[in-house]
């Protein structure tokens, strides 16, 4: 079941069998789970509305600042929403129910807090980096389009086209983060990117891959045939 629809079930439940704010006095059971189950899909409506809102005005703004919003937009339409049922739909005097005040409090501190919840689980969850899982133990100003690794005894160097920057790490653990990159080991030491190779040339009877930084990567013998087979030999 999804999390939002689950959350207005047990809520709604909860606070049917609960009566706060005085339902419980004032609401037979089934007229009391349908206000709740109503209030609380409501709410919950126009919670996510407000949300859609602030990414569409708002998108490049801090968290706070669309929170806030939020809010407060969010504490002034309910509490008027809920004022009128209160007085013209179920017909409570102003005596038998919260007052305005004591409603738009009750508004705003769901609201906010709905907020600060959500700012506590955004801020513990990992960013979604776009790329290969390698970028992420780069250096920020050394992060770009990955050429070609090279390896060399416990050490893979990474080349990129803002630099090159040596990680601890196995060869084979660093091809295994690439993920997917259209590229080709040539070498056990060597892995060049498709994109990165501008030509081939040979040298005293081995091969060369000439990539588009000017290096020169060697092709061992047991690679030769299926780079041949792609087209870059």
């Amino acid at each position: 079941m999804p999390v939002p629809l689950s959350s207005w079930l047990l809520g709604a439940f909860i606070a049917s069998l609960a009566g706060p704010f005085g339902t419980y006095h004032s609401l037979p059971w089934l007229e009391r789970a349908a206000y709740w189950f109503a209030v609380i899909g409501g709410g919950m409506v126009l919670g996510r509305a407000l949300l859609l809102w602030t990414e569409g005005y708002m998108p490049d703004d801090s968290y706070w600042r669309p929170a806030l919003a939020r809010t407060f937009a969010f504490t002034a339409i309910y509490t008027m929403i809920l004022v009128y049922v209160h007085r013209h739909v179920i017909g409570w005097r102003p005596e038998e129910t919260l007052t305005v005040g004591e409603i738009a409090t009750v508004c705003f501190t769901l609201a906010f807090g709905v907020n600060v919840i959500r700012f506590l689980i955004l801020s513990t969850q990992e960013p979604e980096l776009e790329g290969p899982r390698l970028l992420r133990r780069l250096e920020p100003h050394m992060k770009g389009t990955i050429l070609r690794l090279s390896g060399r005894d416990h050490y893979v160097d990474v080349h990129t086209d803002a630099g090159v920057t040596q990680i601890l790490m196995r060869f084979s653990d660093a091809l295994d983060e690439l993920d997917g990159i259209d590229g080709h080991q040539v070498h056990r030491s060597h892995w060049v990117a498709r994109h990165a190779v501008s030509g081939s040339e040979k040298a005293q009877g081995r091969d060369f891959l000439v990539l588009v930084d000017g290096a020169r990567v060697p092709v061992s013998r047991s690679y030769r045939d299926s780079l041949k087979d792609t087209g870059l030999l």
